[in-house]
C-alpha cells in the first residue's frame, strides 16, 4: 500500500495525472461566462472572461498542457470573430504549436479541433 502511494505522488509530481476536477471554480466560472457571451454574438464582452480564464489555466496546469492550449484557442477564436486577424493569428500558432508537442497528438486531431 505504501509503495501505490508513493507511485501515485510521483505521478503527481511529475504532470501525468492531472485530473478534470482540479479546475478551480473561477477558471470555470471565467470559461463558461466566455461561452455564454460568445454564443450570444457578444465577442467584446466575451474577450475579458476568456482572458481571465487563460491566465487561470496557465496557474493550474502550466503554459503547455492541454487545457491551458484550449483556452488559448478560445481566446484566438474570439479575436478572429472580431476580425482582429493580427491579435488572433499569433495566438492560434502557439495554440498549434504546443498542441502538436503533445504526447498523444497526431496530424489527424490537430486538424479536425484547429
Amino acid at each position: 500500500m505504501r509503495y501505490l502511494i508513493v507511485a501515485l505522488l510521483l505521478l503527481l509530481a511529475t504532470g501525468w495525472a492531472v485530473p478534470v476536477w482540479a479546475q478551480s471554480a473561477e477558471l470555470m466560472a471565467a470559461f463558461n461566462r466566455q461561452k455564454e457571451l460568445r454564443e450570444q454574438g457578444r465577442y467584446g464582452d466575451a474577450i475579458p472572461f476568456a482572458e481571465r480564464a487563460l491566465e487561470l489555466g496557465k496557474k493550474e496546469f502550466g503554459s503547455e498542457h492541454e487545457t491551458t492550449v484550449r483556452l488559448l484557442n478560445n481566446l484566438a477564436l474570439l479575436y478572429d470573430d472580431q476580425g482582429r486577424y493580427a491579435e488572433a493569428e499569433p495566438l492560434s500558432k502557439r495554440s498549434l504549436a504546443i498542441r502538436e508537442l503533445l504526447p498523444h497528438c497526431n496530424s489527424e486531431t490537430v486538424a479536425v479541433r484547429y
